[in-house]
């Protein structure tokens, strides 16, 4: 069973198609995510130096459905936003 993003669209819910609200989802999409990270021990304390990167692809994920009043019609848009974190952690 998936757990992707599910959706609907207003025309698909009539009784003569037979699909239901929700039945219907988008296909999983592969994330890529790492983190490095640097660790010094000293006598007193450690720090921790780490870079994360969420979504190193960039992969575009649904976003949302809105309507295009240039065409008439129910336009999805995708969005692919890569996230990157530095951190440091003093531990005693």
């Amino acid at each position: 069973m998936g757990y992707g993003y599910r959706y609907s669209f207003a025309e698909l819910l009539s009784s003569s198609t037979g699909i239901k609200a929700y039945e219907e989802r988008f296909d999983d999409q592969p994330i890529v995510s790492f983190t490095v990270s640097y660790r010094r021990n000293k006598p007193i304390h450690a720090s921790i130096w780490s870079l994360q990167i969420v979504n190193a692809l960039g992969t575009e994920e649904f976003d949302r459905n809105y309507y295009n009043l240039n065409t008439g019609t129910m336009d999805t848009q995708h969005t692919g936003i890569m996230v990157p974190e530095i951190s440091y952690k003093v531990e005693f």
